[in-house]
């Protein structure tokens, strides 16, 4: 089988002969008390790399506040944390280090010493560290402790810059970092080792500083466990949410991106352009073949399996079950900040308080989706949806709306699911399931459990097995510089398109090579490919979502096997030149479309900008 083929290959050598990948590492910030979809997606698969790879996988947290003993015990009791997996902390784990350690670890000798003991208007002290707050309640120093009581690191955050100042047992000064990221680099670096490794990257805010961390012999990815669109948005283009600018701004710099639909991963490439190092895996599920779809249940039986907030617009499944006609009962499993809002909602209706109970928060809620014929989703975006998946393996129907990515993806409507687009639709669609005879009921149970092994385990697991066999074959790049910009023009023709051309009549022009235009906020990105005569186009539909004002950077992007070269385009001055203006003190030049100026100008370091007026 293939599987198995791609198994051997990915295996490789037990000795570290840095020829293939030793070890799997899996980053996140936390594993919260009540965690949602991306702690149960990571934990998931990890087991299944540890079951079905043979691998082992170090789950690597940087959260202070973590009790990592208690995670581990919470995690083994529910059985999310199976022998081949760990779960390691920055904090506890340095908490340990003895002073030749610590002198190993520290990033560097500054003469400050230890900060002096501040009187604090308020503190938080736990067993681990001691939180010291001002008035406004805002953290200014954190005191990390060791098991014996004593100071192993003061975080000092009360000057100008931040200092984290390591402390021997003796109480002496030993080093200090000045930014938060090279503590966590510098125990990536003792957690992992030498060997080659993969780090896949699953947190959001660790992507705001990760894409500084390079090593030789580490392949880092990141998972897009959402959309990387703002919920307004209505093109690929942007604008984008903001979470997750710092991984568009530097996604190149990965060694892969995994995206969980081929329709989130279209999107990306028509603002930022192709690269075989952008991957589609999904979520999976297991998936069982006892007979799930003909399992006892009543029909008039739904759920809501979500986190109470904003996002996941809970009032519309209430919208919408309100205006069912037939008696049903809908449960919702989760919490958050809106439960109060909600629970009002239901105790001021008599057919909501009838109809819907609220359960709170429960673990393991996906085994009991067979106790449900049918289930809710209303969010406003995802990034899959793997409650839906977990629904279908266990024949309960998804009535979920049809947003940018994920149901779509996952069900096919009206033959193992629904696809609906507001509450009124999502009350005709239970309306109809209500009403469907028993024989049809139970084969599009059946039908969803069919679709959900799409995404089983073993299927999924396959698909990171074959990235893992993809990046062990592929030779590891050597650390980059900068590439020289590459001469070029812009210019706009009769229609307000903007055309930029690469003076460069030599260069040569691969297939999936482009020109890529991305406003300096980040917001929003446009890749147009090169023709063959150099040249590529950015229609006046397009620009004109950009925002009055924004500077806009135009360059080159050539995809290798492993890693994206950009180029500048460095400005030439000529054509398309019709006005000489002052624009941000750089010299520029105008051009008018349509009554919206689009202005060519040359930066200070010599290279192509373009500003919107």
């Amino acid at each position: 089988m293939i599987f198995n083929r791609l198994l051997r290959r990915i295996r490789g050598s037990a000795t570290p002969a840095h020829d293939g990948i030793d070890r799997v590492f899996d980053l996140t910030w936390s594993i919260p008390q009540e965690y949602g979809g991306l702690t149960k997606v990571m934990l998931r698969r990890s087991r299944t790399f540890v079951t079905q790879l043979g691998r082992s996988v170090d789950v690597l947290t940087l959260d202070y506040r973590l009790d990592v003993d208690e995670a581990r015990a919470r995690l083994r009791a529910s059985g999310e944390l199976i022998d081949g997996m760990r779960v390691r902390n920055a904090w506890d784990e340095v908490a340990t280090y003895d002073r030749r350690q610590l002198k190993a670890f520290a990033g560097t000798r500054t003469g400050g010493g230890i900060p002096e003991a501040r009187e604090s208007a308020e503190t938080h002290s736990t067993s681990r560290y001691v939180e010291h707050l001002d008035s406004a309640g805002k953290v200014e120093r954190v005191d990390h402790l060791r098991a014996d009581g004593s100071t192993w690191l003061i975080d000092d955050r009360t000057g100008e810059k931040r200092r984290l100042v390591l402390i021997d047992h003796d109480g002496r000064y030993v080093g200090e970092f000045t930014r938060a990221r090279d503590f966590y680099f510098a125990w990536l670096d003792a957690a992992i080792g030498p060997d080659q490794a993969v780090l896949i990257n699953e947190s959001k805010y660790i992507a705001t500083f990760l894409f500084h961390y390079r090593r030789d012999h580490i392949r880092i990815g990141q998972v897009l466990h959402n959309s990387h669109l703002h919920p307004t948005s209505d093109s690929p283009n942007g604008p984008f949410t903001k979470s997750r600018l710092d991984i568009l701004r530097h996604w190149f710099d990965y060694d892969f991106i995994v995206f969980l639909t081929q329709k989130q991963k279209a999107d990306f490439v028509r603002a930022f352009g192709d690269s075989p190092t952008l991957v589609v895996i999904p979520n999976s599920t297991a998936v069982s073949d006892d007979g799930l779809g003909e399992a006892s249940r009543s029909s008039d039986r739904g759920a809501v399996v979500a986190r109470l907030t904003g996002q996941k617009r809970v009032d519309h499944a209430l919208t919408a079950v309100s205006e069912v006609g037939p008696e049903m009962t809908l449960d919702i499993i989760g919490d958050g900040d809106k439960r109060a809002e909600l629970e009002r909602t239901v105790h001021d209706s008599d057919v909501l308080s009838r109809r819907v109970t609220f359960t709170g928060h429960v673990d393991g809620a996906a085994a009991r989706l067979s106790d449900y014929s049918f289930l809710l989703l209303t969010s406003s975006f995802e990034g899959m949806g793997v409650v839906l998946i977990e629904a279908m393996a266990r024949g309960c129907v998804p009535i979920a709306y049809d947003i940018r990515y994920g149901p779509s993806d996952i069900i096919d409507s009206g033959e193992n699911g629904y696809l609906v687009d507001d509450p009124r639709q999502m009350a005709a669609a239970i309306t109809a399931l209500l009403d469907t005879d028993a024989s049809a009921l139970a084969a599009l149970r059946q039908a969803a459990i069919a679709k959900a092994r799409t995404f089983s385990d073993e299927s999924v697991t396959e698909r990171w097995a074959q990235l893992f066999a993809d990046l062990q074959e592929t030779p590891r790049p050597p650390s980059k510089r900068a590439p020289d910009p590459q001469p070029g023009e812009a210019a706009l023709d009769s229609c307000g398109d903007v055309i930029i051309r690469l003076s460069d009549d030599s260069a040569q022009h691969g297939a999936d090579d482009a020109i890529v235009m991305t406003t300096r906020d980040g917001y929003y990105s446009f890749a147009s490919a090169i023709t063959a005569d150099g040249t590529a186009t950015f229609t006046a539909d397009q620009l004109a979502r950009v925002p009055s004002g924004a500077i806009v950077d135009v360059w080159r992007q050539t995809p290798g096997p492993d890693r994206i070269a950009r180029h500048r385009i460095a400005w030439t001055g000529e054509g398309g030149a019709t006005e000489t203006v002052a624009a941000d003190g750089v010299e520029a030049h105008a051009d008018d479309a349509g009554g919206r100026a689009v202005v060519p100008y040359r930066t200070v370091k010599g290279n192509l900008s373009l500003k919107v007026g």
